[in-house]
């Protein structure tokens, strides 16, 4: 798998490109993946405004997440 991103104000691109071997050929695939970006504070503030109790962490439980990524928990009350 290759893969490479670029990043342009609040959207992320990123392009992969996965060569497989199956029956004995090579497969190869491209995807292009496009994700508006969004700071963690306003993800949270949207939360918050629709009642839900918003938790933002750096890690999945021991595992740390790659640089400028972040998890959001987000449960509704009750």
């Amino acid at each position: 798998m290759v893969a490479g991103a670029r990043v342009e104000g609040a959207m992320l691109t990123r392009h992969i490109t996965t060569i497989r071997h199956v029956s004995g050929r090579f497969r190869v695939s491209q995807e292009t993946h496009r994700v508006r970006v969004y700071p963690r504070g306003t993800i949270a503030a949207a939360l918050r405004r629709s009642g839900f109790r918003v938790v933002i962490r750096r890690s999945i439980g021991a595992v740390p997440l790659i640089r400028g990524d972040a998890v959001v928990a987000a449960r509704q009350p009750g």
